[in-house]
This record gives structure tokens, sequence and C-alpha cells, in this order.
């Protein structure tokens, strides 16, 4: 299946959930991320030609990277609900407070590139070069296509096109 099919197949799927929901709960954005993950599985055994053996791996290595990166994300997350919610209520945390979220920011930055180097790294025992070339790609795309996706959405369907 090529990356193009994908965001017709997400467009459905996110179309589908804001027309039933608007702006869906947490348990319909949970379910519709669930399809999405799957949606992003299927396609990606698709494209990278894996054996089924390489397949249970890799998905077992992948799935610990992403409890990783989305553990960070929610500490940056975290960050910038707490600068938030003091800039809301004016008050005036000082500088130590803006140099401890800026060191921790980048701090947390810095994590995600290098979970993400050694994640990739990692895969040298598993794929072949090809094959984590065509993952990093991937990966890429289906995630250009998400927003795309949504941004479409938003705009009510409208591409941009005349």
């Amino acid at each position: 299946m090529k990356i193009p099919t994908i965001a017709a197949l997400a467009t459905l799927l996110f179309t589908n959930a804001f027309a039933q929901f608007g702006d869906p709960p947490r348990e319909d954005r949970d379910d519709l991320r669930k399809k999405m993950e799957l949606l992003e599985r299927t396609l990606l055994i698709d494209a990278m030609e894996m054996d089924e053996e390489t397949t249970l791996r890799f998905f077992s290595r992948r799935k610990e990277y992403m409890d990783e990166m989305k553990s960070l994300h929610d500490r940056i997350h975290e960050n910038d609900l707490d600068l938030s919610a003091k800039l809301e209520n004016d008050e005036a945390p000082g500088d130590g407070y803006y140099k401890k979220y800026v060191e921790s920011t980048l701090t947390l930055e810095t994590a995600v590139v290098t979970t993400r180097r050694e994640f990739v790294q990692s895969l040298d025992d598993l794929l072949s070069p090809e094959q984590t070339a065509k993952y990093l790609m991937f990966e890429r795309k289906f995630r250009q296509e998400l927003r795309d996706a949504v941004m479409r959405k938003r705009r009510g369907g409208r591409d941009g096109r005349r």
C-alpha cells in the first residue's frame, strides 16, 4: 500500500470521528489513536517487507521506544502546563524559575533526540540498512499525512486547491 493511501484512510478515520463527536472525548480519542496505530502498523509491515519473526521483534522493541518517547513528551508537556498556569495566574516566577524551565525543556528535548538515535541504531541487528531507511522515511511521511489530514479536516475539507 502506498503512502498517499494513508491520507485517504486517515481522513476517513478522522472525518468519521469528528463528524460523530465534534472534538471527541478522551475515550474516543484513545479509540481513534488505537485505530491509527493499527493502520500505521499494518502499513509499516507492508512497506518494510518484514518476515513474521522480525516483525514481532521489531514491534516489541518499537513499543519500548514509543513508551519512552511518550514519557519524555509528557514531561515536556507538564513543564509547559506548569509555566502556562503561572503565566495565566499573572504570577511572576522570577528568573530562577525561567532558567530552570529552559534548562529542563532543553534537556528533555535532547533526550528525545538521543532516544530516537539510540532506537534507530538498535535496529542494526534486526533490520537491513534498506529496511531501516524505509522505516525512517515511512515514519516521517505517515506523520506528515496525519497532520495534513487533520488540517484539511479543520479547514472543513478544503485542501487549498482551486
